[in-house]
C-alpha cells in the first residue's frame, strides 16, 4: 500500500474601545471597494442587509455590542481585554474587521474569504470562477458540505477546543444547531438551489468525517486572538520533519500553480488548488500539518492495483465493517488484517526550504494515524502569505504490500512506480492541470 504527502511554506490593530459603525454605502460609478460595492452584487447586498437570513447576520456586531455584560464575560474567559477588538475571538465569529479599526457585520467575506487577493481579479474577470478561487476566493460553489464547515466552525463551539473556555463562561455551545433549519432564508443568496434532504445528507458526511478524524469540523476561520496585540497561530499540529523518506517524490511543475500575467498566489490558494484535485480524483478525506515555513496536505491511505490505479470504491479504502464504529484502532487494525495487496498515500508539501526527506521510515499504521491526527483547514494566517519564485510544491509517495500472513505489512522503499506514475494513475495530476 503507499500513501502521498504534501507540504506548503510561507515566509493588528491596537486594543483600544472600537465602535461598530454602519456598513459603508455604495459609492456611485465607484471602482469596486468590497464586494458589495459593484453593480454586480446588488442583490446579494439587498439579501444581506434587509431580508430573512442575511440581515441577522449583518446585524450581529450590533447585538454583540447590546449584551455587553456578557460579551465582557466571555470576552475575559479567551483573554481579551476588549470584545470589540477587530481581530479577536469575538468579532471573528459576531463581525468584520473594517479596517480603520472599525468593525461591521458578518459580510461577504466572512464566509467566502479576506477579497485581498482576488478582489481586483474577480472585479476585472468575474466569470473566471477558477482564477478566483487560485487568489484565496473560498470554494463553496455547489459544495454544500463546504458551506456547512464554514457555518459550523462558529455556530457549533464544542467542535473546536479553542472555545471550551467559552461554554465554560456560559456561552451557548450551539450543540444543537442544525444546517437545514438554519439556512432557512438562504435560498435567495444561493446559484444552486439545495432541498432539505440534500443539506442534511451533507451535514451528516461532514459529522462522520468530524467523528473519523476526532478533531474539528469547523471552515477555519481567523484564528482567535488572546492578547491586544497580534493574532495568535491557530493549532495546527506540525509535519515530521525532514519528512519520512518516501517510496518516491516529485517537485510538480510551477504551472500547476501559477499563471502567466496573473497575480501571485497566496499559499491558501495553492492550498485549495490542491484540494480542488484531490477531490476531484475522488479523494474526500485529507488533514493539514504545519511544516517550517508551510504546510503539509496528507491524502487517506487506500488501495491500488499494481499499475496505481485506485481500486474501485467498495475496495478502495479500509473501512471496518458496517456493524462496527469507526475507530482509529480500529483502522490500523484492518490494516493488518487487509486483504493482500498494495496500498499507499500521498503527501504534499509546499515550501520554499529545501530538504531531504530522510526522516524515519513510515510504517504503514504510522500513515494510518496522519490522517485523523491532521487539522481539518488552513487558518486564516496562510491567506496573506504569498507562493514565492522560491517555493516548491513535493509530492511524496509512500507505498506499502501487504502479505498473506497476518500483520505482515512491510514499506516499498523504492516504489515500483515513479512518482510522477502514481500521481497520473490516481487522477490527482490531471485534476491539478485542470485550470
Amino acid at each position: 500500500m503507499f500513501s502521498v504527502a504534501l507540504i506548503a511554506s510561507a515566509g493588528s490593530y491596537p486594543a483600544t474601545s472600537v465602535q461598530p459603525q454602519a456598513r459603508p454605502a455604495s459609492p456611485p460609478a465607484a471602482a469596486v471597494q468590497t464586494c458589495t460595492d459593484s453593480d454586480c452584487h446588488i442583490a446579494e447586498h439587498r439579501w444581506l442587509t434587509s431580508e430573512p437570513g442575511g440581515r441577522e447576520h449583518d446585524g450581529s456586531i450590533v447585538r454583540l455590542r447590546e449584551a455587553q455584560g456578557k460579551a465582557a464575560t466571555y470576552a475575559q474567559a479567551m483573554g481579551l481585554q476588549n470584545f470589540m477588538l477587530p481581530t479577536g475571538a469575538c468579532v471573528r465569529c459576531h463581525g468584520s474587521p473594517a479596517g480603520g479599526g472599525s468593525v461591521v457585520g458578518i459580510g461577504c467575506e466572512s464566509c467566502h474569504g479576506p477579497s485581498t487577493g482576488y478582489r481586483a481579479f474577480h472585479s476585472a474577470a468575474p466569470r473566471d470562477y477558477e482564477g478566483a478561487v487560485q487568489r484565496g476566493l473560498r470554494d463553496l460553489r455547489q459544495k454544500p458540505e463546504a458551506w456547512i464547515r464554514v457555518c459550523r466552525d462558529c455556530h457549533v463551539l464544542p467542535e473546536r477546543a479553542q472555545y471550551r473556555a467559552l461554554i465554560t463562561a456560559g456561552h451557548p455551545d450551539g450543540a444543537g444547531w442544525k444546517a437545514a433549519s438554519a439556512s432557512v432564508g438562504f435560498e435567495k443568496h444561493w446559484k444552486t438551489g439545495y432541498g432539505a434532504p440534500t443539506i442534511d445528507a451533507a451535514e451528516r458526511a461532514v459529522l462522520a468525517r468530524a467523528s473519523i478524524f476526532d478533531r474539528p469540523s469547523g471552515g477555519g476561520g481567523a484564528p482567535p486572538t488572546t492578547t491586544g496585540s497580534a493574532p495568535s497561530r491557530q493549532p495546527m499540529p506540525d509535519f515530521p520533519w525532514p519528512p519520512p523518506a518516501p517510496s518516491a517524490q516529485t517537485v510538480l511543475p510551477d504551472s500547476l500553480f501559477r499563471t502567466a500575467g496573473r497575480p501571485t498566489p497566496s499559499l491558501s490558494a495553492v492550498g485549495s488548488a490542491l484540494v480542488s484535485a484531490l477531490e476531484r480524483a475522488r479523494y474526500s478525506e485529507y488533514s493539514y500539518y504545519r511544516a517550517p515555513g508551510g504546510f503539509a496536505l496528507v491524502a487517506r491511505l487506500e488501495r491500488i492495483d499494481a499499475d496505481g490505479t485506485p481500486m474501485p470504491e467498495a475496495f478502495r479504502f479500509l473501512l471496518p465493517g458496517s456493524q462496527e464504529p469507526f475507530s482509529i484502532t480500529a483502522y490500523v487494525k484492518q490494516l493488518f488484517f487487509a486483504p493482500t495487496g498494495l496500498y499507499r498515500q500521498i503527501v504534499f508539501t509546499v515550501t520554499d526550504q529545501p530538504f531531504a526527506a530522510t526522516g524515519t521510515q513510515l510504517n504503514a499504521a504510522a500513515a494510518a494515524r496522519l490522517l485523523s491526527q491532521g487539522a481539518n483547514a488552513l487558518p486564516r494566517e496562510f491567506d496573506a502569505l504569498s507562493f514565492t519564485d522560491g517555493h516548491r510544491v513535493t509530492a511524496l509517495i509512500y507505498e506499502f504490500r501487504k502479505g498473506t500472513a497476518e500483520g505482515d505489512v512491510s514499506t516499498l522503499t523504492p516504489s515500483r512506480l515513479g512518482a510522477r506514475a502514481h500521481l497520473d494513475k490516481s487522477g490527482i495530476y490531471s485534476a491539478l492541470a485542470v485550470r
